[in-house]
């Protein structure tokens, strides 16, 4: 009898630790973060997603990193990674923004930001704001310049007050940044992620917005970020509001 109790309590022990395993599946993200872990920065940028299967759905993450090494800056791409549903919708309006970074400083920082924003944009070592006061954008200096058209920063420069902004209030707090407008002391839209002009103009050929399939996703997706900007654009001006500046 005490024989088969042993064996009915390890077999439950077993099974117990198992299912708790299952519940802690690292993450593409967790993957991306060991794979890099050894360089001295690390960007870790959502570039694209996509929804498969006809009677089951499959739903995918595709990634871009950019790393460096002994002042070396690298650009890669990563597989696709099958992830579970609710991770997908965990990041669905985050479409060519930055998931994770490392600094120099061995920092992990997982609050979703522009691409950049982290790390490289701000930092002297990088690059120096151009033109006077709160509304001045960023340039990377002739050796980085590489880093302004990875960040998609030709077209839609990082305004100071926006990245002031992201530093203050957002970095590090594990709450994401979209680098809102204002008009008249009120969040008018976002500049960065799902229904931003950066994400419609950068990520139009992704193919997460070229596949008909994936439309039905995006119209909730839509509708959940409308109800956002109504919820922000009806608030009166405040702190947040007149350090924001542009985000452009």
């Amino acid at each position: 009898m005490k024989s088969k109790n042993k064996i009915i309590f390890i077999s439950c022990f077993v099974f117990f630790f198992l299912s708790c395993s299952e519940g802690f599946k690292k993450t593409p993200l967790d993957k991306l973060m060991k794979e890099f872990e050894n360089s001295d920065t690390y960007s870790i940028i959502l570039d694209d997603m996509n929804k498969e299967g006809i009677f089951f759905d499959t739903f995918k993450h595709k990634y871009k990193i950019i790393s460096e090494k002994s002042g070396k800056i690298s650009e890669k791409l990563s597989p696709w990674y099958e992830v579970e549903e609710k991770y997908f919708k965990k990041y669905i309006e985050n479409l060519g923004m930055e998931l994770a970074s490392k600094g120099k400083d061995g920092k992990i920082n997982k609050s979703v930001s522009p691409p950049g924003f982290a790390n490289y944009v701000g930092n002297g070592n990088y690059g120096h704001w151009v033109g006077n006061g709160g509304s001045s954008f960023w340039e990377f200096y002739g050796k980085f310049a590489m880093l302004q058209t990875v960040f998609g920063l030709m077209d839609f420069p990082s305004r100071r007050n926006s990245w002031k902004h992201y530093r203050k209030n957002y970095y590090g707090r594990k709450k994401p940044y979209y680098g809102y407008n204002y008009k008249k002391g009120k969040i008018s839209s976002r500049s960065y992620g799902v229904g931003s002009s950066y994400y419609n103009k950068k990520y139009s050929s992704s193919r997460w917005n070229s596949k008909s399939s994936n439309r039905s996703f995006q119209d909730k997706v839509n509708n959940r970020v409308s109800r956002s900007s109504s919820r922000y654009s009806g608030g009166s001006s405040s702190s947040r509001s007149r350090s924001g500046g542009s985000g452009k």
